[in-house]
């Protein structure tokens, strides 16, 4: 049971060993849970990526949490708890860098080497996560 307000809920996700759950919100924040005994949880740590979040996997090996957010794609380090990598799609108009689309879902392969991601402007994009 979670102890606390956690906002706009948007997405969440759990981790391949289910001992963690992510939640992400519209106001941008990602809340990392420790889940215990299978009842109960404590938070472990929040990080706010300024962005709504609209989709979070737990990689199956690297231990990297990916957010899909109205800026892009972000990995984020469970170690470090930070944004390691960020990607976005850079439009122009006139010779000058607009607001590109959004990532608004994503997944890995089978294999966990390849992800593939949704964006607002209709394309399905994927990269090599080796």
């Amino acid at each position: 049971m979670f102890k606390e307000n956690i906002g706009c809920l948007n997405c969440s996700a759990i981790s391949p060993d289910g001992a963690m759950v992510a939640l992400g919100s519209k106001d941008g924040k990602v809340s990392v849970w420790e889940i215990k005994n299978g009842t109960d949880s404590q938070k472990s740590w929040d990080l706010d990526l300024d962005s709504p979040v609209h989709a979070l996997k737990f990689h199956t090996s690297l231990y990297v949490l990916v957010a899909a957010t109205d800026d892009g794609v972000k990995l984020v380090s469970l170690d470090s708890q930070q944004v390691e990598k960020s990607v976005q799609q850079k439009v122009y108009k006139e010779d000058k860098e607009v607001k590109g689309p959004g990532c608004n879902s994503l997944c890995f392969d089978e294999t966990g080497n390849w992800l593939y991601t949704g964006w607002s402007d209709g394309f399905v994009r994927f990269y090599s996560l080796l």
